[in-house]
């Protein structure tokens, strides 16, 4: 372990660091008698943890929060509170664990609990806290993270409408990154509040791969001070955080981001479907689309998947399914027609009645052959 003194001239914006690749260093800053501690550096991945649980102090610091630069000088952003406390993470699926491994690689100390004890193997081999009980996750930390699959799941790990609710968010800030209703996400917050917690609103953009190289898009609803608290752990798992408004606000947020995603990938089945029935090659398709004006990063994961039929779990057509109700309803509730989205989402319906619901949302596919196949047969073709 080595330590250094370092002069931080906040003034002029940098933090002097010149420790190589490779060493995990304790970094002290002496600055009107604060103290900064960085710790567990992993070599090649460019990330050297200047999140909110990396830096460990217990006064309000300003000036000190720094961008994932790498090791060498950081342009200094802003300011930030800096806390001792771990932080919680409940919730270790597709999307969760790679999120966590995110928060554990940046440096923060993280607790982590999760329904099947085995997804959390992982995150305890990258030096998390994993806990036998969700009580445990809230006794240990002050700040929890729950990425749930549905507000049926989010209510009992919480514990809502029991008299564990109240002691398990008391002085807490719960950060939800699932996507669940806007209603339920006002409620939610309402009961936090009047326990004596705080809640913030942050479900994520992107499916498992942005997850795992920490590129999710944070859509944010809540207080803005709550909001500002929390932003800093928010780095290490995404590209941007992006404030929305109140509670609520970044969920409809997410539901029109997904509402153009659900529908766009059930297109492109479709067209490739279309493509089968007309005897062309999947991967000629495929190479018209992607040097073309269609051309995204998206859209090549799902067209390398249908060219090699790989129905490998990313986004989950169950989710997608759950989604496209989601949509349904805010859409319904707002007067708002959706005869796109109504259409798709009967075909993720009929991929999950198909047995694909836990495979990845491109095996929509399979819906769409099932129909005109059934076509087929009803008009004597087959």
């Amino acid at each position: 372990m080595i330590t250094e003194e370092l002069s931080v001239d906040v003034s002029c914006g940098r933090i002097p660091y010149g420790s190589p690749d490779g060493i995990s260093a304790t970094v002290t800053v002496d600055v009107s008698e604060l103290e900064i501690t960085r710790t567990n550096h992993t070599p090649g991945t460019g990330t050297v943890a200047p999140h909110l649980g990396a830096y460990r102090t217990s006064r309000q610091i300003r000036g000190l929060r720094t961008p994932a630069t790498g090791w060498g000088t950081s342009m200094v952003e802003g300011a930030t509170h800096i806390t001792t406390r771990p932080v919680g993470f409940i919730g270790l699926g597709v999307m969760g664990q790679p999120m966590a491994l995110n928060l554990v690689r940046a440096g923060v100390q993280l607790v982590v609990w999760n329904r099947n004890p085995d997804r959390s193997g992982l995150l305890h081999a990258h030096g998390a806290t994993v806990v036998p009980t969700i009580d445990d996750v809230f006794e240990r930390t002050t700040t929890v993270f729950v990425m749930l699959v549905n507000a049926d799941v989010t209510d009992g790990v919480l514990g809502r409408g029991t008299s564990r609710f109240d002691r398990r968010v008391a002085d807490r800030t719960v950060i939800s990154t699932g996507s669940v209703s806007p209603d339920y996400s006002r409620s939610l917050a309402r009961s936090i509040a009047a326990a004596g917690g705080a809640f913030v609103e942050s479900p994520v953009s992107g499916s498992r791969g942005p997850a795992e190289r920490g590129t999710l898009v944070a859509l944010l609803g809540g207080a803005q001070s709550d909001i500002e608290r929390v932003r800093p752990l928010l780095e290490p798992m995404t590209r941007e955080a992006i404030y929305c408004g109140p509670i609520g606000a970044g969920l409809l947020t997410k539901l029109a981001v997904n509402h153009y995603l659900n529908v766009m990938l059930a297109a492109l089945a479709e067209a490739i479907h279309f493509a089968d029935g007309n005897g062309l090659d999947r991967a000629l398709v495929q190479r018209a689309i992607m040097v073309g004006p269609m051309a995204s990063e998206l859209t090549g994961i799902k067209l390398a998947q249908l060219v090699s039929n790989d129905y490998e779990v990313r986004a989950a057509a169950s989710d997608a399914l759950a989604s496209t109700r989601l949509i349904g309803q805010a859409a319904r509730a707002a007067g708002v027609d959706t005869p796109l989205l109504d259409l798709t989402s009967a075909l993720y319906e009929e991929t999950v009645d198909l047995g694909f619901g836990g495979s990845d949302m491109i095996a929509v596919i399979n819906a769409i052959q099932a129909r005109s196949h059934a076509a087929s047969v009803a008009g004597g073709r087959d």
